[in-house]
């Protein structure tokens, strides 16, 4: 997909025993009371729930990067 904006993907691929290792990180995260999901998210569950709330009283066909500017325009004051 980043090629077709004409970027380049720069993930690294990963072997099995390295998502072993990865799974075994996350693991031994959430025994400590850390939630690997939350390391992740930018804002706050509450925000995201609103801005989805909000985002979906848009009834947007297609979030592009031609409509992102003017999309968020619109869901600031929902917010």
């Amino acid at each position: 997909m980043p090629e077709a904006h004409n970027l380049r993907n720069c993930l690294l691929p990963l072997t099995d025993d390295q998502l072993d290792i990865v799974r075994e990180i996350k693991e031994e995260l959430n025994h400590d009371g850390i939630k690997c999901e939350e390391l992740m998210m930018f804002t706050s569950a509450e925000f995201a729930a609103r801005a989805e709330a909000a985002f979906l009283t848009l009834e947007l066909k297609k979030l592009t990067f031609e409509n992102v500017w003017h999309v968020f325009q619109t869901l600031l004051p929902l917010l």
